[in-house]
C-alpha cells in the first residue's frame, strides 16, 4: 500500500505508550464541544480498492473526497465527512518525550464516539488516518491496531 510520507506519526492504544512523562498539560473539554475553539476532524485517507492512496482529483473529488494540505503545501485527499470530530472530544493532554523532544498528545473520546474510534480503527489498521485542524493537515499516522479503550495517544514526527 501506498502511504504519504509526510507528515508521518504512529497512532497506538494508550496502554501500549509508556510515559516517562515530564510536563502534562491537559485541556477538558466538557460537553459542550462549542467551548473548544478549534475544529479538529479524523479522517481516513482516500485510496481505492486495492488499498493505494488515490492522488488523482478528479477520481477522489468525484467521489466526495476532499483534499487538505500541511502547513508545507503538501496534500492528500480525505474520506468525507470525517468519522469522527471535535465534539467527540472529552479531554486532550500534552507532553513531549524525553527522548527526543517531539510531542505526544493523548486525546480521550466521549463514550458514544469512543465506540466509534474502535470501529473505525479496527477496520482500518495499517492504514493511514488524517486529523486536521482548523482546514491544516496535521498528521497522518497509520493506525497499528483497533483503538477500543476511547483514549488514543498520536507521538512521534517533527
Amino acid at each position: 500500500m501506498t502511504q504519504i510520507p509526510n507528515p508521518l506519526r504512529t497512532i497506538l492504544p494508550t496502554a501500549a505508550l509508556l510515559l516517562t512523562a515530564l510536563t502534562v498539560s491537559s485541556c477538558t473539554l466538557g460537553e459542550d464541544a462549542s467551548i473548544f475553539a478549534e475544529t479538529v476532524t479524523f479522517n481516513m485517507i482516500y485510496t481505492d480498492a486495492k488499498g493505494e492512496v488515490v492522488l488523482d482529483e478528479a477520481a477522489a473529488l468525484g467521489d466526495g473526497a476532499k483534499y487538505y494540505a500541511n502547513a508545507a503545501g503538501d496534500g492528500i485527499f480525505v474520506v468525507m465527512p470525517p468519522a469522527l470530530d471535535e465534539t467527540c472530544l472529552k479531554n486532550i493532554e500534552t507532553s513531549f518525550s524525553q527522548g527526543t523532544g517531539a510531542p505526544i498528545y493523548i486525546m480521550t473520546f466521549k463514550k458514544p464516539c469512543a465506540e466509534t474510534l474502535g470501529e473505525v480503527t479496527g477496520k482500518n489498521v495499517g492504514k493511514q488516518m488524517a486529523i486536521i485542524i482548523n482546514g491544516t493537515l496535521i498528521s497522518a499516522p497509520i493506525i497499528q491496531e483497533a483503538i477500543t479503550g476511547g483514549s488514543l495517544v498520536i507521538e512521534g514526527g517533527a
